[in-house]
This record gives structure tokens, C-alpha cells and sequence, in this order.
């Protein structure tokens, strides 16, 4: 009786284990795949723009797929101030900044103390 109360909670354990484990993964993936649609849209505003604009947006796309987080920050403010952007490449480069700054947001309230710091160092910086 013992033996298999103790193999029906090692059994109930096993789901919650599975659901977590997919959780994980799928939203990894979609982290990944959220990051990986940033850094090519950001890649293809500025396909036909100045040298110099496309390789700040080719370094903030690789700190973006590096998860490079400190790095991406401030390369997308400074791609963001570039006096000689288009409407287009402006609106990109704000648009992927905003959206890294809403997921370090989220990550700040779930405790992510790194994420926090960097929010805070972006916002003493304005």
C-alpha cells in the first residue's frame, strides 16, 4: 500500500514536471524567435541605407541574436539619434528599442537584476 501511494505522487509528479519543461522551452523559442524577427527587420530597414547606419544596425542585430543585452541597448539609442536616417530606418531602430526596453521591463518584475540595472542606467541616461 505504502509502494503505491509513493508510485501515484512520483506519477502526479511527472506532468507538472512535463508542463514545466515545456514552458521552458517553448518560451525560450519564442524569445529566441521574437529576437531573430527584431534583428532581421532591423537589418532590412536599413539594407539601402548610409554604410555607416547599416553597421550600427548589423552590430545591434548581433548583440540582439547574442542576447547582448547592455550592448543592444545602447547601440539602438545611438542608432535611434543618427541625424541621417530616413522616416523608415528612425522608426525602425525606436520600434526594436521599445520592444527590448518593454522585455527588460518584464524581466525586471519577474526579478531579473541585471534587467533592472540596465533599465535604470537607460533611464538616469534621458
Amino acid at each position: 500500500m505504502k509502494k503505491r501511494l509513493l508510485t501515484n505522487r512520483m506519477l502526479c509528479g511527472i506532468p507538472a514536471l512535463l508542463v514545466g519543461s515545456l514552458l521552458a522551452i517553448f518560451t525560450g523559442a519564442c524569445h529566441k524567435s521574437a529576437t531573430t524577427a527584431a534583428d532581421a527587420g532591423l537589418q532590412d530597414a536599413f539594407k539601402d541605407g548610409s554604410p555607416e547606419a547599416r553597421r550600427m544596425a548589423d552590430a545591434a542585430a548581433d548583440a540582439l541574436q547574442k542576447q547582448d543585452r547592455p550592448q543592444a541597448l545602447l547601440l539602438l539609442q545611438n542608432l535611434s539619434s543618427a541625424p541621417d536616417l530616413t522616416p523608415e530606418e528612425r522608426r525602425a531602430a525606436a520600434k526594436v528599442a521599445a520592444d527590448m526596453r518593454a522585455q527588460l521591463a518584464k524581466a525586471a518584475t519577474n526579478g531579473d537584476q541585471e534587467a533592472a540595472a540596465l533599465l535604470q542606467a537607460y533611464r538616469s541616461s534621458k
